[in-house]
């Protein structure tokens, strides 16, 4: 598998109620990836007994808040986050920090105002969807580019290559999502 390498740290979390996969991404360029582990070579957890008594607190940091009541479904935009300073050692995974981290993403389930979101509370909204009729650029917007409609033949997300269809010669062709309803070739 050949990916872009990553112009900003990584973000590794574990979105299934199983720990056995994680998902890696990355938000310059946006991609992602889920990677199966094995769990079986990790340290054993302490035994209840074991364990301290007092969690270990955290300084509050500036992390990304909700800024109203968000239900589940929501495409998350400037107007939805703000950065507060939250004690994330509550949180249980981490929250992001930057705003464009969260752009083009939908919530997983209902936010109140004021609380992290987590990277386990989104996922990449579709932004393309199959059927639907797309601008694909092909081109620099700089010097000489070319646009055309066609038809997207599957769904995708930020950063993911999808089939396209030019209804006017038949041609099959492929695309990477750069926004709603936008595709550019190569």
């Amino acid at each position: 598998m050949k990916l872009q390498a990553c112009g900003v740290p990584l973000v590794l979390d574990t979105p299934f109620s199983s720990a056995e996969t994680v998902r890696v991404r990355c938000s310059q360029p946006v991609w992602q990836l889920y990677v199966k582990v094995n769990n079986k070579l990790a340290p054993k957890p302490l035994a209840s007994t074991q364990r301290e008594s007092t969690p270990v607190k955290e300084a509050p940091r500036k992390v990304l808040v909700a800024t109203g009541v968000l239900p589940r479904g929501t495409v998350l935009n400037e107007t939805h986050v703000v950065l507060a300073d939250a004690d994330t050692s509550l949180v249980g995974s981490p929250a992001f920090e930057v705003v464009a981290d969260v752009l083009h993403s939908e919530l997983v389930r209902d936010l109140r105002p004021g609380q992290p979101i987590r990277t386990q509370d989104v996922r990449p909204t579709v932004l393309v969807k199959r059927g639907q009729l797309v601008l694909l650029s092909v081109g620099q917007a700089q010097g000489f580019q070319i646009t055309a409609r066609v038809e997207a033949l599957q769904d995708g997300r930020m950063g993911e290559k999808v089939q396209l269809k030019n209804n006017e010669s038949g041609k099959i062709l492929t695309g990477v999502v750069k926004g709603p309803n936008a595709v550019q070739g190569y």
